[in-house]
């Protein structure tokens, strides 16, 4: 089950954190490239999101990024 209010969350704050890192007048692009639901009996349910957003700020470091997906970091 996907719980929308943590997606929505998750959007609110790519896009937030776009406009903060970005410069006055700096171009900010969102766009939704692939949105799937399947649902497979013997596997229960699949949810795939394929959401772009991109800025001009600072980035990430290259260090940082690998660390992305664990928690508490």
């Amino acid at each position: 089950m996907i719980d929308s209010l943590r997606v929505q969350q998750v959007l609110i704050n790519l896009i937030q954190n776009s406009i903060k890192f970005s410069q006055p007048n700096d171009l900010i692009k969102l766009q939704i490239v692939r949105s799937k639901l399947k649902v497979e009996e013997n596997e229960g349910q699949e949810y795939e999101f394929l959401i772009k957003i991109t800025d001009q700020g600072i980035g990430i470091s290259e260090s940082d990024r690998k660390n992305l997906f664990k928690p508490y970091f």
